[in-house]
């Protein structure tokens, strides 16, 4: 994803329910300064969700979208 100028992300690692997965979420919230072609084409943000059979790989990703993101 290309993004120019600002915006807030968020990065977040959960224990399922049910125990046996594990979810990593990114959201990317537009702010006033975000790059307008971004806006044009993600009006509302982005939102998205990877699940991982175990903690190690999960947090692994984590991290690396939070690098990635500067988070």
């Amino acid at each position: 994803m290309d993004l120019k100028g600002t915006c807030v992300a968020e990065c977040e690692l959960k224990k399922r329910l049910d125990g046996k997965v594990f979810r990593v979420t990114l959201r990317i919230t537009n702010t006033a300064n975000t790059d307008e072609e971004f806006v044009d084409k993600h009006p509302n943000g982005e939102y998205f969700e990877y699940d991982f059979d175990n903690y190690t790989e999960a947090l692994d990703f984590q991290n690396d979208l939070k690098s990635k993101w500067r988070i």
